[in-house]
């Protein structure tokens, strides 16, 4: 020993040794970085079902021209689409949707419009579904989708 060096002490010594540090820098990461993983994927999920509940909303009121030209007066476009079971058929061509989460209106005689648009407005309940659950994981609130959409005579 030199004079004036102190003896090295056990917790320089710890202070000194690196091994291991990874390990225990990937398990302080590893938490934020799955949840992040999680909202990349509920976002993208949301992402997909307000697309298909907008194509549903535009490729239904694209169905009413045929229904509106036909020469009838005051035809209800909602209530044909209905039983016609259009709206149905619709759906079942999505990726996301169930028919048993999707508010349709009954009826819409106000349809077209005094302009000769049809708005066609779709509604999507969240409410108890795996998009739901994993949003409010991440911090999310998804309750619904509303979407419109639409067409001129």
């Amino acid at each position: 020993m030199t004079p004036g060096s102190a003896r090295p002490g056990p917790l320089s010594r710890l202070l000194g040794e690196e091994d291991g540090a990874v390990s225990v820098e990937f398990m302080i990461l590893l938490p934020a970085l799955l949840l992040f993983v999680v909202f990349i994927f509920v976002v993208s999920l949301y992402l997909g079902t307000a697309s298909d509940v907008q194509q549903a909303a535009q490729t239904l009121a694209r169905a009413t021209l045929p229904l509106l030209n036909s020469g009838e007066e005051n035809v209800d476009v909602c209530a044909s689409l209905l039983s016609s079971n259009m709206v149905q058929a619709v759906i079942d061509q999505t990726a996301f949707l169930s028919i048993d989460n999707l508010t349709f209106p009954a009826s819409c005689t106000d349809q077209p419009a005094a302009d000769g648009s049809v708005t066609i407005t779709l509604v999507y309940n969240l409410a108890g579904s795996t998009l739901n659950s994993l949003s409010s994981l991440v911090g999310l609130d998804f309750v619904q989708i509303e979407r419109s959409a639409v067409v001129y005579l």
